[in-house]
């Protein structure tokens, strides 16, 4: 058991580190592009590069991850982020910013960690084995960790953005893949040595392109998880649009860059308390009720941002945003890693992604067209009604409620 908890441990710490990379990278980028072209469609562009990848790619890299080795495509990634990161520092030092070429690196980025999630996902369940309490307790630290720094990070991207520059800010993002690289090389030294986890076993090959649509199709028919994935990516679309539309709601209230970091901080300190919640009130075991409230409680909040101009109105409703955000999240993944064939789990988790990311560049095409025209305000407060609406087709399907 200690092997297996220092395997977990060398993937957490590399983790940490790379989280608190990519939360300053996209916290700078986000405030960068505001700042440098100064357009709700220079911010809905950045939005869809970034959301792109995921919902046309992700499909496949789940079938990529569920033939090969889960641990050596980690370090894969991993090294490939730390290059194009690395390549985009020296675009900026050396040439005028350029919207396309951020959008196209950006991009690439997104395409180079696909596989990354869905490896770890699947991975977790082989480390812990039969152990369904060691796993919840795997995913509780690995999800809650993720938030804990995504309440750092953006705040410290936000008191270092007034004094270092972009090109700074990816250079640390850069550095960060490359320690999470060796942390992975660490942790598969580790899983050689356990003699306990065995090798994968290769399924029976078929196409990528037939694997693919395979794990999509699992999916949707899937009695919990479908009904929630037609819709998933409407929350998915209006969450995100709403935070590269958030900078301009701050400018026109006289806010600035550390507010921005500050409330996205606060939504992720509501995540861990959300993915707390789940663990120590059994919550996992009526996943059902987590699944139902979500989208209740986020469309609430979201009115609630999209009318107030008080700040500390705003930083509470963001962090009662979060709770049921982590709560869902946590409930997900571990249905997946429990109640799905292991033969499939890289493909769905990567169906989730990709089913997840399907509206996002559409959503904020539209809701940047529209903030443009109407206010950011106005808009939210519509998008949150639309997600109400999902919340109650989620809870009028059965398997959904009664999911446990």
């Amino acid at each position: 058991m200690l092997a297996l908890s220092t395997v977990f441990q060398f993937l957490l710490i590399g983790q940490i580190v790379s989280w608190l990379g990519d939360d300053l990278h996209q916290v700078g980028m986000i405030w960068f592009v505001h700042e440098a072209f100064g357009s709700a469609y220079s911010q809905a562009g950045l939005g869809i590069a970034m959301a792109l990848p995921m919902a046309l790619a992700a499909l496949f890299a789940g079938a990529i991850v569920d033939r090969f080795d889960r641990s050596k495509l980690l370090l894969i990634t991993d090294l490939s982020r730390a290059a194009i990161s690395g390549a985009l520092v020296l675009m900026l030092l050396f040439m005028e910013p350029n919207l396309w070429v951020i959008y196209a690196v950006t991009a690439l980025i997104g395409l180079a960690g696909l596989m990354f999630n869905p490896s770890v996902q699947t991975l977790m369940p082989e480390i812990a084995g039969d152990d369904k309490e060691q796993l919840m307790r795997m995913n509780a630290w690995y999800m809650s960790s993720a938030t804990v720094v995504r309440v750092i990070g953006p705040a410290l991207a936000g008191m270092l953005l007034p004094f270092i520059s972009i090109e700074w800010i990816l250079s640390i993002d850069a550095v960060t893949f490359l320690f999470s690289a060796v942390m992975v090389q660490k942790m598969i030294k580790q899983l050689k040595s356990v003699k306990n986890i065995a090798p994968k076993e290769r399924a029976e090959r078929s196409s990528i392109w037939k694997d693919a649509w395979a794990g999509l199709r699992f999916l949707l028919r899937e009695p919990v998880l479908g009904p929630q994935f037609l819709v998933l990516p409407i929350l998915e679309g209006v969450m995100l649009s709403m935070y590269y539309l958030l900078p301009i709601l701050l400018a026109a209230n006289g806010q600035n860059a550390k507010l921005f970091a500050i409330l996205i901080g606060f939504f992720s300190l509501g995540s861990v308390i959300g993915i707390t919640i789940v663990r120590r009130f059994g919550l996992n075991n009526r996943r059902g009720l987590v699944f139902c409230l979500n989208l209740f409680l986020q469309g609430a909040m979201l009115i609630i941002i999209g009318m107030t101009t008080s700040t500390w109105i705003m930083v509470i409703a963001f962090f009662l945003m979060g709770i049921p955000s982590g709560a869902a999240a946590i409930s997900v993944n571990t249905y997946v890693q429990q109640c799905i064939d292991p033969q499939f789990r890289g493909r769905v988790f990567s169906a989730i992604q990709s089913v997840a990311s399907a509206l996002i560049p559409f959503c904020i095409l539209v809701m940047g067209g529209l903030a443009a025209s109407y206010g950011v305000g106005k808009v939210l407060i519509v998008a949150a009604f639309v997600l109400v609406a999902a919340g109650v087709f989620i809870t009028s399907q059965k398997a959904v409620r009664e999911a446990r």
